[in-house]
């Protein structure tokens, strides 16, 4: 934690830097380029509103402190000196890790469209994004 409020340190001393050889800058309106705790940024609420998901508040209040938790560990994790690992897909050497393609059972169009939001004529009817 000392190394990341270092390096906080340092990049507020950038920044008032930048801020006397741009003076139209003020340090207060750039402020917001230092880095935040992932935690901090996370919106249960927001993000259960994107997924169409109606949550109690005890339940935002629970998930909001799962997921701040497992953000902090990934804070964690990114302190950690990677410098010398080789990057890899997978812990162990897969080869040749293939299936038959056979057809087999799968969703009849009736199931598929049973929890869409709407749906006519066998298809998923969704909102227009592109104008």
């Amino acid at each position: 934690m000392m190394t990341r409020a270092m390096g906080i340190l340092s990049k507020s001393r950038e920044l008032s830097n930048a801020t006397q050889a741009f003076p139209r800058f003020s340090l207060r309106a750039i402020c917001h380029l230092l880095p935040t705790p992932m935690n901090a940024a996370f919106d249960v609420r927001y993000t259960a509103q994107l997924a169409r998901l109606h949550l109690s508040e005890e339940e935002i209040a629970k998930f909001q402190a799962q997921i701040s938790q497992v953000l902090t560990y990934v804070e964690k994790l990114e302190q950690v000196d990677v410098s010398g690992v080789e990057p890899t897909a997978h812990a162990n050497a897969v080869f040749n890790v293939f299936r038959d393609d056979v057809p087999r059972d799968w969703f009849t169009s009736d199931d598929a469209l049973a929890n869409a939001p709407r749906a006519a004529n066998q298809l998923f009817i969704v909102p227009k994004v592109i104008e």
